[in-house]
């Protein structure tokens, strides 16, 4: 599988692109699609505070996408959730203090 290139990204509007080495937490609208690539090192994402969110690893390197929420949340009842493989997804949803994988 090819990487997600960032054009095609940057064309949907629901989307965001989390890259090299970066952690990235969301102010403002809260993206439904998050495309991680971490090609040149490892990338966080943290999780918006509530929602209904896809993370997906875009990239072909061993480096990983660590999923972390805000604060003394959990994700599926753990401190952290990390994608190790391209195409990788993860769909999140929000429900009270923890974010449960659904679908």
């Amino acid at each position: 599988m090819d990487e997600v290139p960032a054009q095609a990204i940057a064309q949907t509007p629901d989307a965001r692109l989390v890259s090299d080495d970066q952690t990235t937490a969301w102010n403002g609208a809260i993206p439904t699609e998050i495309y991680a690539d971490a090609a040149t090192g490892p990338a966080t994402v943290i999780l918006p505070s509530t929602g209904n969110v896809i993370v997906y690893k875009s990239d072909l390197s061993v480096n990983p996408v660590t999923v972390v929420p805000q604060g003394a949340d959990t994700v599926m009842h753990k401190p952290n959730t990390v994608l190790t493989m391209q195409g990788e997804t993860i769909h999140l949803r929000k429900k009270g203090t923890n974010w449960d994988a659904i679908g």
